[in-house]
């Protein structure tokens, strides 16, 4: 049986999926005043992050994995676990 993998969204909908993650997260610590997570994403995703191998988000953002590895990162980020 074979199994399809999941159509990844578009590098425009995810990165919507970033700002919005995002912003929950600075919500949540109660610092939001000023802060633009979509400048922060579109800079974030551009810069090699070591949890990645050094590999820019972005270069992963084409396959469903990828989106799920970096929405994790994010997260790690969050609760402090990033490594």
């Amino acid at each position: 049986m074979a199994t399809e993998k999941a159509t990844p969204q578009s590098k425009t909908e995810f990165t919507r999926c970033l700002v919005i993650q995002v912003e929950k997260m600075v919500k949540e610590s109660g610092e939001i005043e000023g802060f633009d997570a979509e400048k922060w994403v579109g800079d974030w995703l551009q810069h090699p992050i070591p949890a990645l191998g050094d590999k820019k988000p972005v270069e992963l953002m084409g396959t469903t994995d990828g989106q799920d590895i970096i929405s994790r990162i994010l997260a790690q980020i969050q609760s402090g676990a990033y490594a």
